[in-house]
């Protein structure tokens, strides 16, 4: 038996689609920041740029060095989870990862 995806957009990664907005705006602007200069020039400026992403509500510090922020748009998470629950009612065997890798 073969399967057929109710959403065969979710087995391919397009960024616009995917990814939330604020994500790929962390991304950039971290990117930048951390782009040229001395190292210590660098770590500054993306220090900073951390700063001024919490500020904006982009990203939250849950303690040093551990950030909490929005990756996959709502939209795709919903279609991902239809696409889940499609494949576990078609029937068709699947088994769990394995953890101890």
């Amino acid at each position: 038996r073969e399967y057929k995806p109710l959403h065969p957009e979710v087995y391919y990664l397009d960024e616009v689609a995917v990814l939330a907005p604020g994500f790929r705006e962390v991304v950039d602007a971290i990117r930048q920041a951390g782009a040229g200069g001395t190292s210590k020039s660098s770590t500054d400026a993306v220090a900073k740029c951390v700063a001024d992403l919490k500020e904006r509500g982009l990203i939250q510090q849950v303690r040093p060095g551990l950030f909490l922020l929005e990756v996959l748009n709502t939209e795709f998470c919903g279609r991902l989870e239809e696409e889940l629950a499609h494949f576990r009612a078609s029937g068709l065997p699947s088994t769990a990862p394995n953890t101890m890798n």
